[in-house]
């Protein structure tokens, strides 16, 4: 591996949930808010960009590896975009995905090891036995209607081999390393499961994800069960739109921590 080295994907942006319940993607409620249409999902966004992170960084980074990113501007369909990442040091690279050739969407680190902010990600209330979604779910409006400091509900996640092919497949990537016996689960599943914890819990459409750290710390294979626990940190108001943070971690089926995550999301969306 040469230091310096750059690596990039180009491809046609396309909408993959535009009937999600969180109106944010569907083209006509996007409109409505104040967005040219639908939002395509952040994690999907940065998933495009997994071939060129391993490229630069290598296997290394699946295993024990950090990653940081910021969603600046929304991405729609019919974009083009141009992934890019550029190795600042051995073991360190820059991610920068655009729209249109100039409009900077995606930006953030990627790296390998420990990431220096690792020890700065609060308490995430450890491995606790998954439960089940209540039958009936608040939904959080206000600042003060987010329980900071309270643990979230835990949720278990089964992933099969068929679920890690066809996560995968929603970012088009072919890679083997994804599919059949032995299947690792595609990076960009994790950046979406603080937010299905919040769901887990609480109604919350629509919303908008907008920074993640996430700190692997083992392997993630395909065939287990996984449970992601989590923590409500934080919670402000800034244009009336409010924003929460969550620290959480993924745990495997025997109890590893495999993934500890600091997450950030607009929960309350006034529109632009």
């Amino acid at each position: 591996m040469t230091t310096g080295q750059t690596a990039e994907r180009r491809l046609t942006a396309y909408l993959d949930n535009e009937a999600s319940r969180n109106v944010i993607h569907s083209p006509e409620e996007a409109k409505r808010l104040g967005y040219e249409g639908g939002l395509v999902t952040g994690v999907v966004v940065f998933g495009w960009a997994v071939p060129a992170v391993l490229e630069v960084l290598g296997d290394g980074w699946l295993s024990h590896g950090w990653t940081d990113y910021r969603f600046r501007r929304p991405v729609y369909e019919g974009d083009e975009v141009h992934a890019q990442i550029h190795e600042l040091e051995p073991g360190m690279a820059d991610v920068e995905i655009m729209r249109q050739g100039e409009e900077r969407c995606v930006v953030g680190g990627v790296g390998l090891g420990t990431a220096s902010w690792f020890e700065e990600i609060e308490d995430t209330g450890g491995l606790r036995p998954a439960e089940d979604a209540p039958e009936s779910k608040p939904r959080l409006v206000e600042v003060a209607d987010v329980p900071v400091g309270e643990l979230i509900r835990p949720r278990a996640v089964p992933v099969s081999l068929e679920e890690a092919g066809t996560l995968a497949d929603r970012v088009r990537d072919q890679d083997p390393r994804w599919r059949g016996t032995g299947a690792l689960v595609h990076p960009h599943f994790v950046g979406s499961q603080m937010y299905q914890l919040l769901l887990h819990s609480y109604d919350q459409y629509p919303s908008m994800h907008y920074h993640s750290r996430i700190q692997q710390l083992a392997p993630i294979t395909a065939g287990q069960t996984l449970t992601v626990t989590g923590r409500f940190v934080d919670a402000t108001e800034r244009n009336a739109n409010r924003f929460l943070t969550i620290a959480g971690a993924i745990f495997g089926e025997d109890g590893a921590e495999l993934f500890r995550i600091r997450y950030q999301t607009v929960f309350h969306i006034t529109g632009r």
